[in-house]
């Protein structure tokens, strides 16, 4: 629950309303149910269903974090288009993200994109975990949500071509540092392959270059212009 328990979040969010000076038509929770799919929630459905028909004349629905709208970047974007042809925008509280803003969808729309890039990684890693424990492997696989090796899986090795995925070093007793890192697994062999390139890739240095690549790419008017296509509304990257 994102660090915060269902009462906790409601809470917040109820605060923000009267911060905002907005008036609370209702309060919907899937209690128990996975935001994975927006198929199995009902009480998602009916929100959805509330702001078609009209029923309680709403301007925005107000989320804790995005991943409580949704974890799948289509469900969230087809959602969220739906109810913007209604009038109705979303606000995620904890991340400060507001889709009447061109800025805003924008960050809605890259943020579920990695989020769900993430999710195919760790499920990848899992198995791939599971092929490298049945072969060797001294190496462990750990998914420490403060190091989430987004780029795992994304990542091609510089001689073989294949994927990167990302692992850890657990910390020795001499400098107690531990360290995460992208590798080739077909170092290993474990699939048959054989690589030569032994080089485990640190992630803080790999995800500053590639957070440095996407800034440069955010300025880029052909950027701009593809995240248009994709949103169907005019994009400020500004922020």
């Amino acid at each position: 629950m994102d660090g915060y328990s269902l009462d906790a979040q409601k809470d917040k969010l109820r605060k923000y309303a009267e911060y905002q000076d907005m008036t609370i038509v209702s309060e919907l929770s899937d209690e128990g149910f996975s935001g994975k799919n927006i198929k199995g929630r009902p009480e998602f459905t009916r929100m959805m269903e509330k702001i078609e028909s009209g029923e309680d004349g709403v301007d925005f629905v107000l989320v804790f974090k995005l991943s409580r709208f949704g974890r799948r970047a289509a469900d969230v974007l087809n959602s969220l288009q739906t109810m913007q042809d209604y009038g109705v925008n979303l606000i995620c509280v904890e991340e400060g993200i507001d889709s009447s803003k061109d800025a805003g969808k924008l960050m809605i729309s890259v943020l579920s994109a990695v989020a769900e890039i993430e999710r195919e990684n760790i499920r990848a890693q899992t198995m791939a975990g599971r092929e490298q424990k049945a072969n060797n492997f001294k190496r462990e696989k750990v998914h420490d949500i403060e190091h989430a090796h987004i780029l795992s899986g994304l990542l091609k090795c510089p001689c073989c071509g294949k994927s990167l995925y990302g692992n850890i070093a657990k910390a020795h007793s001499k400098d107690k540092y531990t360290r995460y890192y992208y590798y080739c697994k077909n170092t290993l062999g474990a699939t048959g392959h054989k690589c030569i390139f032994r080089l485990n890739i640190e992630q803080t240095e790999m995800n500053r270059m590639v957070a440095a690549i996407i800034s440069a790419m955010v300025k880029d008017k052909r950027f701009k212009d593809a995240i248009k296509a994709k949103i169907g509304t005019a994009v400020d990257t500004s922020e």
